[in-house]
């Protein structure tokens, strides 16, 4: 993901030709971490997620580099706090941290590092759901 990422903030005409037809890994990934989220997250927040997490959309923002990363992060973030537990807050946080730098942007690292500990976050908050609910049916 680095060297793709890397290669399209370089040249994105030149990346979209090599590419062709075949998906790169970023909407991929958001696909897979969209996936995730809709099974962690109540139908009544469906709609939420569906406008917010929109890969189409982000990556049409992505592309024309007008992606507000930081928003996203921080609606990201109040989402997972809203549907975890308190402690898994810190683990939350340090992911924001991670993408967002002292400036308030997003740059090719902090998407990096803070895409690497999404998932782990995200692995956290389904164990403890998985868990909340074998212990309430048994």
């Amino acid at each position: 993901m680095r060297a793709q990422l890397k290669f399209y903030i370089i040249s994105l005409e030149q990346f979209e030709r090599e590419l062709g037809d075949s998906e790169w890994c970023l909407p991929a990934t958001l696909k897979v971490i969209r996936g995730i989220l809709s099974s962690l997250v109540p139908k009544k927040d469906q709609s939420s997620l569906e406008e917010a997490f929109d890969i189409e959309l982000l990556m049409q923002q992505f592309c024309k580099r007008v992606a507000d990363l930081e928003k996203l992060t921080l609606w990201l973030s109040r989402l997972l706090k809203a549907h975890g537990t308190q402690i898994q807050d810190p683990l939350i946080d340090e992911m924001v941290s991670q993408l967002n730098d002292s400036h308030g942007r997003i740059g090719t690292e902090q998407l990096l590092c803070g895409l690497q500990n999404l998932p782990g976050v995200l692995e956290a908050m389904k164990l403890v759901s998985s868990t909340s609910f074998s212990l309430t049916s048994t």
